[in-house]
């Protein structure tokens, strides 16, 4: 069997089901850097700013239940005409997730926050002189539109901040605060005097001060639109940012997510009165505190659980907190006794409390800088429309049927909220250079998929764990046959980013790839490398001359599935190929080649690459440049990073049942960002060297191969001195992929230094 030239390690990665890695021995025990956080003014101002914006919609959104009975009474009016006040929400939010990224086109984000405030004030006005029943019915549009820009952008802020899940926990328990404080203030003035409207003073007090709040707190984002994020938005249009945004899955499971979430919260909220006066005939004036019971346990469980649930994974913990709810959900319906079903709705407040603050805390770690203010918002309107468009329908439903349907319809949307937050389960893993980059984008752009990391060294696996709490590790390396062929069978994709010459391994996958069925087929995608392609060179024995043979991935494909045996890798990408020709339904293969890998990874341990680096540390070691041969041959390039871009997008076409991708014999993905000369590249790195004073000499002298083998393992003088020059037309064609990080020769004396600083080390 050949000895590998891949710089990569190995992923299994599953969509439903799970994932094995195998890093290699070579790994490095680097932690990534801590993420940076914005230096802000006034931090604590703003983020009590925004604690009062939630308190102020929670009072309104909390006391609406206590007031429904009155309403009915007042106006004269069924469930059916109620239920409009949650339709008129609804189109307050929606005009707010559609009118979003347009805004921030515009308006900096303390306008924007100063604008939602104003329209909660406006609809507070109209409100407290007992308007007429169309016109109330207006002023739930302005406080819902209010309240998406105040609310929805004050969490993208807060979301940004260091530590920003506790900071989430705060601003969300000030929501329920609000909740808890309405319903007392509403039965209060609703049983003691008819004009049960003049309740709205009170919102109408706390929202000037929330106006005021705002404006003073983010006075230095009063300011126009900083011209860092003009030019930005000049390549991205509103209606642009909005596609861009709708078109990634993560945006809509976490909008799923909360469109039942919130639905089941508010339902519960707005109709649990009515409920208990109808069905348990309980005293009006007595029913309207029990929600607060459900609120102050939710404002509890925003405070207490955010922690914990953070630490041991937010996806498993809302599963179990889901599970919890539907239980104590069915104890309110079936046990027809008042005080056990107050106890019920505060503990199911509780554990329901960290839902939003877990969203929010995710949502804000995978969705990109350039769309991460639109997503974080259009998942909360979209959450919010689920509030408005659930309570509406059981309204309708109640006024045929009864407001006995509140509880089926609550123990459902519960449950949906529970499953949701399960969907599109994935395991993978990875501890190597560019399966660490992967696994690290991956688990930030799906935490809803389920991930999972064969290791082979049991204290690796406890560092891996630590950093990635969701992640199931497994104990084992490519030659666990057994292991890796249970794990196959139970995905739905499987990432082979390993030892591509290692023909055990894929044979493995490929058996366990073809258990699968029509209905449910495997999608493998396995990564070689371009090493494939300098057979010309290793066959002449050449070094350092330049080769104008250019291989591409669209109309070249057949000369690439093709290649002679003697070619590097070739043997495994055979196996890989007939796997998916066996039976092409059951089994779905995309092969991705990448040439010279360079660029800072962000995996847990190893991340640095190979060619340049270690040409780098050669020529410190040395002390003296070195040039292969005329240096004149060229290898294609791409990013780490851009490489795992790639990954990911066809593992979303994957999950989209094969997308926009091609699979089978024509799947085959070269990817670079680019070429560089070697000569070019080996002069740089010695003039690199000698500007920072680690060699005496910014000139290059030959390498002759009786040295370069020693010290470069068996790759001799192939690995900087072959050509391999590839156009990759197929992802960026199809999948719309766009490499855009910097070229290897702007990151040289980076390379230069990181392996400096490493040899100090040793």
């Amino acid at each position: 069997m050949r000895k590998s030239l891949t710089q990569t390690e190995a992923i299994l990665l599953q969509r439903r089901a799970s994932a094995i890695v195998i890093p290699p021995e070579s790994a490095a025990d680097d932690l990534p850097e801590e993420p940076k956080y914005p230096q802000e003014k006034w931090i604590y101002s703003k983020a009590f700013s925004a604690g009062v914006s939630f308190f102020v919609a929670g009072v309104n959104d909390g006391s609406l239940g206590s007031l429904t009975p009155y309403i009915i009474r007042s106006y004269n009016v069924d469930t059916n005409m109620v239920a409009i006040l949650y339709g008129s929400t609804f189109l307050g939010w929606l005009f707010a997730a559609l009118s979003n990224s347009t805004i921030t086109q515009y308006l900096n984000l303390g306008p924007i926050l100063c604008l939602g405030a104003g329209f909660q004030v406006i609809a507070h006005v109209l409100r407290v002189w007992t308007p007429p029943f169309p016109l109330y019915v207006i002023t739930f549009f302005l406080a819902s539109l209010g309240q998406a820009y105040n609310d929805a952008h004050a969490n993208t802020y807060i979301s940004s901040l260091r530590a920003g899940h506790r900071w989430l926990g705060f601003i969300h328990a000030m929501y329920m605060a609000g909740c808890l404080v309405g319903p007392f203030i509403a039965t209060a003035v609703g049983s003691a005097n008819s004009q049960w409207c003049l309740f709205y003073l009170f919102p109408l007090g706390i929202g000037l001060i929330n106006l005021a709040l705002v404006a003073v707190s983010f006075r230095d984002y009063m300011g126009p639109t900083p011209k860092k994020q003009l030019m930005a938005e000049s390549s991205m249009s509103a209606l642009k940012e909005i596609g861009y945004t709708l078109s990634k899955p993560g945006v809509w499971l976490l909008s799923l997510f909360f469109f039942f979430f919130l639905g089941a919260t508010i339902t519960s909220g707005g109709w649990m009165v009515e409920y208990l006066v109808q069905v348990r005939k309980g005293d009006v004036t007595e029913m309207g505190y029990i929600p607060s019971g459900f609120y102050g346990g939710a404002f509890l469980g925003r405070l207490l659980l955010p922690e914990p649930t953070h630490r041991l994974g937010e996806r498993k913990m809302v599963f179990i907190y889901a599970v919890l709810c539907v239980g104590l959900q069915l104890v309110f319906w079936l046990v027809p006794n008042i005080i056990t079903e107050a106890v019920a709705i505060s503990l199911l407040g509780f554990f329901s409390g960290p839902f939003m603050v877990a969203g929010i805390s995710v949502g804000s770690r995978i969705f990109s800088p350039e769309i991460k203010s639109s997503a974080i918002a259009f998942v909360f309107t979209f959450g919010q429309i689920g509030g408005s468009i659930f309570p509406a329908v059981t309204g309708i439903i109640a006024a045929q049927a009864g407001v006995e349907v509140l509880q089926p319809i609550l123990v459902g949307l519960l449950g949906a909220a529970g499953i949701s937050c399960r969907a599109d389960k994935t395991r993978t893993g990875a501890t190597g250079y560019v399966g660490g980059d992967f696994l690290f984008l991956l688990s930030r752009t799906h935490p809803e998929w389920n991930i999972s990391a064969l290791v082979r060294d049991e204290e690796k696996a406890k560092q891996l764990a630590k950093v990635y709490p969701s992640l199931r590790v497994v104990l084992g390396d490519l030659s666990s046959s057994d292991i890796i062929e249970e794990e196959v069978k139970q995905a739905d994709i499987v990432y082979q980013i390993a030892n591509c010459d290692h023909t055990g391994a894929a044979a493995t996958i490929a058996k366990g790839a073809a258990c699968h069925t029509a209905e449910r087929p495997c999608w493998v995608i396995h990564t070689s490398g371009t090493a494939s392609l300098i057979f010309e060179d290793t066959r002449a024995q050449t070094h350092g001359i330049e080769r104008t043979k250019e291989y591409n991935d669209w109309d070249g494909v057949d000369e690439l599935r093709n290649l002679p045996d003697d070619a590097y890798h070739r043997d495994v990408e055979k196996i890989i190929i007939a796997a998916g020709q066996v039976d092409p339904a059951r089994v779905k293969t995309a092969i991705v080649s990448p040439p010279n890998v360079y660029g800072p990874g962000r995996g847990v341990f190893n991340q640095t690459s190979m060619q340049a680096y270690y040409l780098s540390r050669k020529v410190l070691k040395r002390k003296k440049g070195i040039i292969v041969g005329e240096g004149k041959n060229v290898w294609s390039e791409v990013h780490v990073q851009d490489l795992s871009d790639l990954f990911l997008l066809l593992g979303e076409a994957a999950a989209a049942g094969g997308g926009d991708a091609t699979w089978g014999d024509d799947g085959y993905y070269l990817c670079e960002n680019g070429e560089s000369v070697w000569g070019e590249v080996e002069r740089a790195i010695a003039r690199a060297a000698y500007e920072k004073g680690y060699i005496p000499s910014p000139e290059v002298e030959p390498l002759g191969e009786g040295e370069v083998v020693p010290t470069n393992l068996w790759y001799g003088l192939y690995l900087w001195g072959s050509n391999c020059r590839v156009r990759s037309i197929r992802a960026k064609r199809l999948l719309g992929w766009k490499p855009f990080r910097p070229p290897m020769m702007e990151l040289i004396e980076d390379i230069v230094e990181g392996e400096a600083q490493a040899l100090k080390k040793e």
